[in-house]
């Protein structure tokens, strides 16, 4: 028996540097904390960069959007109508003041269900076509 118990104590015998577990853990803990905060920060800034490039972006079509709807302004001006008109050698007058038709916003009813032009009410011009005379 006294064989038996030197070759139990052999196995349970351990040659070499035992790491302890509770460290390693907390080890690879700390490791993957900073990589996470690494590939954090760096994606921050990626997106920071990018957010320039569109704020950029943003104003320069701003200032574009600003300067075609000046441009078309000018364009629908009646002074610039009538150049055009004139141009193309189209003879064209405005309406008289008979030939000018207000309409109420269709939502808006009186009490008889007609129609009421009221203050607050949008109101359209339509343009009474006149016969023509041959």
């Amino acid at each position: 028996m006294a064989q038996r118990k030197k070759r139990r104590n052999r196995k349970r015998r351990v040659d070499g540097f035992i790491f302890p577990g509770p460290f390693a853990g907390i080890l690879v803990f700390v490791s993957i904390s900073a990589l996470t905060y690494l590939w954090q920060c760096s994606r921050c800034e990626a997106l920071g960069r990018e957010i320039k490039t569109l704020e950029k972006q943003q104003v320069e079509l701003t200032k574009k959007y600003l300067n075609e709807e000046y441009k078309w302004m000018r364009l629908k001006s009646p002074k610039s109508i009538e150049e055009s008109l004139a141009r193309c050698g189209i003879s064209m007058t405005w309406p008289r003041r008979d030939q000018v038709t207000w309409l109420a916003d269709a939502r808006i009813r009186d009490d008889q269900g007609a129609q009421s032009p009221s203050d607050g009410a949008m109101r359209l011009a339509a343009v009474r076509r006149m016969p023509r005379h041959e």
